[in-house]
């Protein structure tokens, strides 16, 4: 049970990593349009 709950909390942490990451280049490519 400890195991799984700890495999969630790590996918939702790459999870905002990769939106943060995604919305930081939508950000990007706005500004240089």
């Amino acid at each position: 049970m400890d195991k799984d709950k700890r495999g969630m909390i790590i996918y939702a942490l790459i999870g905002v990593v990769i939106l943060l990451f995604v919305s930081y280049v939508v950000v990007r490519a706005v500004m240089g349009a």
